[in-house]
């Protein structure tokens, strides 16, 4: 999966600018043109009303703050697609929602991905991490459904052995040395357990199975 935030403007396609074209600066949605071409979404709302749309009729004058705009703009709202306000309001909302996602976003890239835009947790690691409860917790057979072809650790009590799971008809296998080894039900009913991560309570010194 590549990396969809960056700061890097210099080094965008149209694709990847249109993507970061808004950002959040001390609180504030801030719109990028172009590089070195940033301005506030509320001055952006600003040249809009006055040059663009040219609403001679309408008073938003030019000394509100940008608190008082905002205010301006959720009133605006009303007017709908069909009224140069509305179109205006609709824009200005659009702009800080798109603001706050892509920082939202960002918060989880910058710790999913490396500097050079390498992925270092993937969604399906992040979903098991997050299903096994951060791995404090054996794995669930419905869990397991869902790793096909993943390494999990079983813990036999007095040991335990990386292997693969293998889903076949949707009945969940463990295969170690490319053999298959048991079938998840039965190693349940024995007491097995199945992990992400190796307990630390686990004898077991292995590495990874090569399966």
């Amino acid at each position: 999966m590549k990396r969809l935030t960056s700061n890097n403007v210099h080094e965008m396609n149209m694709t990847e600018l249109a993507l970061n074209q808004v950002s959040v600066e001390n609180g504030w949605a801030w719109y990028t043109r172009a590089p070195e071409d940033t301005c506030s979404v509320c001055d952006l709302i600003r040249s809009a009303a006055a040059t663009g749309l040219k609403l001679e009729d309408i008073e938003l004058d030019p000394n509100l703050t940008d608190e008082e705009l905002g205010d301006v703009m959720l009133d605006w709202l009303q007017f709908g697609e069909k009224e140069p306000e509305g179109i205006l309001a609709i824009l200005y909302r659009a702009l800080w929602a798109m603001a706050e996602l892509r920082e939202r976003l960002k918060l989880y890239e910058d710790i999913c991905f490396a500097t050079d835009g390498t992925e270092l947790l993937s969604p399906w690691v992040l979903r098991v991490l997050r299903d096994a409860k951060l791995t404090t917790g054996p794995l669930t057979l419905e869990q397991l459904r869902e790793m096909d072809g993943k390494p999990v650790y079983l813990d036999l009590g007095d040991g335990g052995e990386w292997v693969l799971v293998r889903l076949e008809e949707n009945e969940v296998y463990f295969l170690h040395k490319n053999t298959i080894c048991a079938p998840a039900k039965i190693a349940f009913a024995c007491g097995v357990k199945v992990y992400l991560l190796k307990p630390k309570s686990s004898a077991n010194k292995e590495g990874i199975a090569n399966a």
